[in-house]
C-alpha cells in the first residue's frame, strides 16, 4: 500500500489579488494617518504622493505640542513605512501576473513607469511575503493612528 504524499494546497489566483487588496487598504490606512496628523499639525497633505506627505510630516518642527519625543517616534515610524513604499508603488501601478517559481507561485509586478524600458525591472513576492508586507504596513499604519 502507499503511503499519502502530503499535498500542500496551492494559493489560487483570487487569493493573491485578495491579499495585494488588502495590502494596498493598509497602505491607504496609514496615508490617512499622515494626512491627519498633518492637518493637526496645520499642514495640508492635498493631493501630494504619499512620499511627500512623509516627507511633508517629517519636517514639521516640535513645539510645545509636539514634543521631541513625539516628534522621534513619528520619524521612526515614517522611516518604517517608507522603506515600503517602492513596493507599493510597484504593487499600485502595475498589472499582477502570477508565476511559478520552483513550485511556489508569486506575484510579479511591473511597475508601468517601467514598461517603456528595454528590459523593465519586475518585483516578485510569494503569498507570504505579500501577507507579511500588509500586516507590518497594518502595523504601523496602527501607531501611526495613535502617535
Amino acid at each position: 500500500m502507499n503511503a499519502p504524499t502530503p499535498i500542500k494546497p496551492s494559493t489560487g489566483t483570487d487569493a493573491f489579488h485578495r491579499q495585494r487588496s488588502r495590502c494596498i487598504d493598509a497602505f491607504a490606512t496609514a496615508e490617512a494617518a499622515v494626512v491627519r496628523l498633518l492637518y493637526q499639525f496645520g499642514e495640508i497633505g492635498g493631493t501630494k504622493p504619499i512620499a511627500a506627505k512623509c516627507a511633508a510630516l517629517g519636517l514639521v518642527k516640535a513645539s510645545p505640542t509636539y514634543t521631541k519625543q513625539r516628534k522621534l517616534a513619528i520619524e521612526k515610524l515614517l522611516t518604517a513605512l517608507e522603506e515600503f513604499l517602492p513596493t507599493r508603488a510597484d504593487m499600485a501601478h502595475s498589472r499582477m501576473q502570477i508565476i511559478d517559481l520552483d513550485g511556489v507561485k508569486h506575484a510579479r509586478f511591473v511597475n508601468s513607469a517601467a514598461t517603456v524600458l528595454p528590459f523593465p525591472p519586475c518585483r516578485l513576492l510569494s503569498f507570504d511575503q505579500m501577507r507579511e508586507l500588509t500586516r507590518r504596513v497594518e502595523d504601523i499604519a496602527g501607531q501611526l493612528e495613535t502617535a
